[in-house]
């Protein structure tokens, strides 16, 4: 009651929450994007390259934004089709991720356009899909145990995926020549 009470005494208040925590939505939405997503299709790239085996640099993580544009591009479509999919009742935005699980590797590896790399992706997981999805629910169970294990075992654990996704990133590459 002292909560009602409150916000019908101080409506400009009310209305100043509202529109704070709209605009930092906004903001860390846009935020994801145009930096934290970048940095991951480094990350992805610096995984795929330690999955071959060659020599890695840590300043090859921000080498994404040599070519910012699409890479922004990339994980902007990216997520608006999955997240698209979602709105079907999950299942197709399972179904769409999986499909499109490797646009970062393509877009930094094979320098193609975000299109071409959705295109790609979507052919490469041709007959690697249920792969992908049980990699995915693998990934589950690992990144909770990482949080049993007061949350240090969550770095590794989420490492170990990028580097699986990679790999198998790597065989389908391999394979499809």
């Amino acid at each position: 009651m002292y909560f009602i009470a409150f916000f019908e005494k101080e409506p400009d208040f009310v209305i100043f929450l509202i529109l704070f925590i709209a605009i930092a939505g906004i903001l860390s939405i846009v935020f994801m994007f145009l930096v934290v997503r970048p940095i991951q299709f480094g990350l992805s790239y610096l995984n795929f390259k330690a999955s071959r085996g060659e020599k890695i640099e840590i300043k090859e993580l921000f080498s994404p934004f040599k070519d910012y544009g699409n890479v922004v591009l990339a994980g902007f479509l990216t997520a608006l089709i999955v997240g698209f999919g979602t709105l079907f009742l999950i299942i197709p935005g399972i179904i769409l991720a999986c499909k499109l699980i490797f646009v970062p590797y393509i877009v930094m590896d094979k320098k193609m356009s975000a299109i071409d790399a959705i295109k790609e992706s979507w052919i490469m997981t041709d007959g690697h899909a249920w792969t992908v999805f049980g990699m995915g629910l693998l990934g589950i169970p690992i990144v909770l145990a990482g949080y049993i294990c007061l949350f240090v075992g969550v770095i590794i654990s989420i490492m170990w995926i990028y580097i699986a996704i990679a790999s198998l990133y790597h065989a389908v590459r391999l394979e499809k020549g």
